[in-house]
């Protein structure tokens, strides 16, 4: 069975960050997955994925969201936090949502 990830899985073939940056992205959003991720499922338009919170996680999450807006805007990034846990939500088209994981 395979590992469940987040929402980046490869660094996207599209990505504006640059591979320096890219590849720290990418590390970083493992380490949050690895920790935290409770559970990833997708539908058309949408990829929802629930991490366990805590300070830790909340931060990073928050800080790698920072990130992704700057580029990889043409999808909608949205958090909701609840005491124990955090749901990102992730809209797009369904090919702009392959576009995150569609590595280079």
């Amino acid at each position: 069975m395979a590992q469940e990830t987040g929402p980046v899985e490869e660094l996207p073939a599209a990505c504006t960050l640059g591979p320096g940056r890219g590849e720290e992205q990418l590390r970083r959003w493992r380490a949050l997955d690895g920790g935290h991720l409770l559970h990833r499922s997708r539908q058309p338009g949408e990829l929802v994925v629930r991490y366990r919170a805590d300070e830790a996680s909340r931060r990073e999450l928050t800080e790698l969201i920072d990130v992704e807006q700057e580029c990889c805007g043409f999808v909608t990034w949205t958090v909701l936090d609840t005491d124990d846990e955090l749901t990102l939500v992730v809209r797009g088209s369904p090919p702009e949502l392959d576009a995150l994981s569609a590595g280079g």
